[in-house]
């Protein structure tokens, strides 16, 4: 399963430009138009407070599912990496230990969803796409100029 994580901002791609036979008319003064309106980093903004929320009590959840099966997370985890190299069988452990690991990765797998689908459904309430959210996000965790301009839209 593909689970994406999300932390940051969104956009609207604003053209400013006038395109003639396959030219763009910009003088070269101006100023490129603007990645993202202040509108969509606003909604950015307010989405990671929920896309945080959602991943806490995620970790959190899945922290507790382990420890209820009286494993360690790093006991947990270290089966993990065995897990992928091996079949269960094969992995080194208690028998206890194997079965606890497994029902622990299935629920994991199921609370793994469920946090996807609230993701996604926080960004879309928010009015954004996942692409769109998605793509903001990228550009967030790159562009220290547009992680000034959230901080500046979200200060107001």
């Amino acid at each position: 399963m593909h689970f994406t994580k999300l932390k940051s901002i969104a956009t609207i791609f604003i053209f400013m430009g006038i395109m003639l036979g396959g030219l763009s008319v910009f003088s070269q003064t101006e100023e490129p138009p603007e990645k993202y309106t202040d509108d969509e980093l606003r909604k950015f903004a307010s989405v990671i407070i929920d896309v945080i929320t959602i991943q806490q009590q995620g970790q959190m959840q899945m922290i507790s599912l382990i420890q209820d099966h009286d494993m360690s997370i790093q006991r947990f985890n270290e089966m993990m990496i065995d897990s992928q190299d091996k079949s269960l069988e094969e992995m080194e452990g208690t028998e206890d230990e194997k079965v606890a690991f497994a029902d622990i990765s299935v629920r994991i797998l199921g609370i793994q969803e469920e946090m996807e689908d609230q993701l996604i459904a926080a960004i879309q309430e928010e009015g954004l796409s996942i692409e769109r959210y998605e793509e903001i996000l990228m550009d967030y965790q790159q562009d220290p100029e547009l992680q000034q301009r959230i901080q500046r839209l979200v200060e107001e």
